[in-house]
């Protein structure tokens, strides 16, 4: 990448690389945003070409923001803090692409270091807290497992996990945040078995930076030794997106949890782009249909064949197949009509905590 930047800037420009993948130009005699536009054109089109190390092709984009002087300060660390706020603004809004500062965005940048912050010292605080959605039979009702959902407390009030996990996954912060999910869900889930409550399958969702960066497998086993939960009755979810990369490793890793007795989950199964190919090679027990297919299968006929489809390919592959999002009995309806019995949703319970769920695992 410096390389490439050092062949593309001018004689007279700078270039440093500040640390981690972060870079610094400074660029001279450009008087306008339309005449810095062709510079940082030429930029994006240099990094975005493949890269061939060792043998392997690499594809990466920038996310560049971009401060100029006079108009937005005369502060050499000003601009360069204004520069940040705009490439964050860049990477918040689906990298890949470049934005000028504007004084607006010192709001969304104030607004995304608060929520670092509350997130970094959430678990310390105890604003983080789990609660629990039954996964359901719906010929009959009868629970058979439950979701782990993680929440977070606000100045304002709960913050809605779709804000706050990106926010954790891109700081780093989901691993010690997924660790302790991980643990605090077995550990309630140990707890229910040991009042005599009805054993549960508790699922819990892993993020992509955790398969990434840790040795899951060794987490698991120790998560799992620690607080005496039986493996059958853990069950780890994976979202499409995560296996998009096919690795041997990844395969390797889920592989290795299903040999520790973990079940395997693909989450949000039909919004990615996956192949069956996908199915045929990762470990999988359960495929998880989508809240935004299940929630249009009464309404859209394109959503109701997918939905028949996926139900019939998991079948098939002798796979459990559970449909999220089922909120009316319109739904289960269809859904039992198409041969799906495993659901989850408002039709049945919203999230509850643990005392809450006691209606539906104690006894009788």
């Amino acid at each position: 990448v410096s390389q490439r930047l050092q062949h593309t800037l001018r004689s007279g420009d700078m270039v440093a690389r500040l640390g981690g993948d972060e870079f610094v130009l400074v660029l001279s005699g450009l008087q306008s945003q339309e005449h810095m536009l062709p510079l940082v054109v030429k930029i994006q089109q240099s990094l975005s070409q493949p890269y061939f190390l060792s043998g392997h092709q690499l594809q990466v984009t920038p996310s560049i923001g971009i401060s100029m002087y006079p108009k937005d300060s005369l502060s050499i660390h000003d601009l360069l803090r204004h520069a940040d706020t705009a490439m964050y603004s860049v990477k918040t809004g689906g990298r890949n692409g470049y934005s000028f500062y504007d004084s607006s965005m010192d709001v969304t940048t104030k607004e995304r270091l608060e929520l670092e912050s509350i997130i970094r010292t959430g678990l310390d605080q105890q604003k983080f807290f789990l609660e629990y959605q039954p996964q359901v039979s719906g010929d009959n009702q009868q629970i058979f497992g439950v979701e782990a959902l993680l929440r977070l407390h606000g100045k304002d009030g709960l913050i809605p996990p779709d804000t706050f996990i990106p926010v954790a996954e891109e700081t780093g912060q989901i691993l010690a945040l997924g660790e302790w999910v991980l643990r605090e869900a077995c550990m309630q889930a140990k707890a229910w078995q040991d009042m005599g409550w009805k054993p549960v399958v508790m699922a819990v969702n892993i993020s992509a930076v955790q398969l990434q960066r840790i040795d899951m497998v060794a987490l698991v086993s120790s998560v799992l030794a620690e607080t005496g939960l039986a493996a059958r009755f853990l069950e780890l979810e994976i979202t499409e997106r995560v296996i998009m990369g096919d690795s041997a490793e990844l395969i390797d890793t889920l592989e290795a949890l299903r040999t520790l007795g973990v079940r395997l989950a693909l989450d949000d199964f039909g919004t990615g782009y996956s192949s069956l190919s996908y199915l045929k090679a990762f470990p999988f027990d359960v495929l998880k249909i989508d809240r935004s297919l299940v929630q249009g299968i009464s309404t859209s006929a394109d959503d109701l064949a997918i939905t028949e489809a996926v139900i019939a390919l998991g079948r098939s592959m002798k796979l459990e197949v559970l449909a999220e999002g089922v909120e009316t009995p319109e739904h289960v309806r269809i859904l039992l009509e198409k041969g799906c019995k495993h659901m989850q949703g408002y039709n049945f319970s919203r999230s509850l905590s643990p005392a809450a769920l006691g209606k539906w695992l104690m006894p009788n």
